[in-house]
């Protein structure tokens, strides 16, 4: 769809197309990818990074003993109260693009970090996509 908008005298076309991000045939969830992303807040020069173990559409199998270790630099970076943090989804849903999506918690019980806190341990339980490492 094609609108023209003139401004200053100037006339500009415009085309709007549909957002690629919004599923709306043939919608399928394909599970997550092993991934590592760090967020940066300016306001308090923190990064939060969170990395994610694999798990297919079905989650992680139920029972697998599980561990996350990130081996960053303790010299450059520093662990905050409260990290690291396991996060769970317990429910897939879907989201305002259509697409399938979780809904994440924080697991605390039968969740082992290391004295460094950079290694979490935990075993995998059933209606749970466990994922998101640490932050």
């Amino acid at each position: 769809m094609t609108h023209e908008f003139t401004v200053g005298g100037v006339s500009i076309p415009v085309t709007v197309e549909p957002n690629p991000n919004i599923c709306t045939t043939g919608c399928t969830y394909d599970g997550n990818p092993a991934y590592k992303c760090g967020y940066y807040f300016s306001d308090s020069d923190e990064i939060i990074w969170t990395v994610g173990p694999p798990a297919g559409p079905q989650g992680m199998a139920v029972g697998q003993d599980v561990t996350i270790e990130d081996p960053f630099d303790l010299t450059q970076f520093e662990i905050l109260d409260g990290f690291p943090r396991l996060d769970e989804a317990g429910a897939v849903y879907t989201d305002e693009f259509g697409r399938d999506a979780q809904s994440w918690a924080s697991r605390s019980d039968e969740v082992t970090v290391s004295d460094s806190g950079r290694r979490v341990k935990f075993t995998t339980r059933p209606g749970a996509w466990a994922g998101r490492g640490w932050s």
